[in-house]
């Protein structure tokens, strides 16, 4: 139950950091861009980054993992997620991917 409760202390954190910074950058969802929608809702919006981060962090499953390798370099991981949440609040997206 413990571990439960931590998992759902961590969702909850991100999420509410990412929306408060986009709340605070003034990010608004974006039409629909193939590469950058992991959750396939035709939208790319904050709803993608938390997504792709409770797939991360095992709290589900992605019926299409390929779309969640946002950069193509064949791995899922936070730098896919940092790519959507760059592209949502006009940052850019082309950082330093090592």
């Amino acid at each position: 139950m413990k571990k439960i409760l931590k998992r759902l202390s961590s969702i909850v954190l991100i999420s509410m950091t990412l929306m408060i910074g986009c709340i605070y950058t003034g990010a608004t969802a974006y039409e629909y861009v193939v590469d950058y929608d992991v959750n396939m809702d035709y939208k790319v919006n904050i709803r993608d980054v938390v997504f792709i981060n409770k797939i991360l962090m095992g709290q589900g499953k992605a019926n299409t993992p390929e779309y969640l390798d946002v950069n193509g370099n064949g791995i899922a991981d936070e730098v896919d997620s940092k790519m959507i949440l760059y592209y949502i609040t006009g940052k850019n997206v082309y950082y330093n991917q090592q």
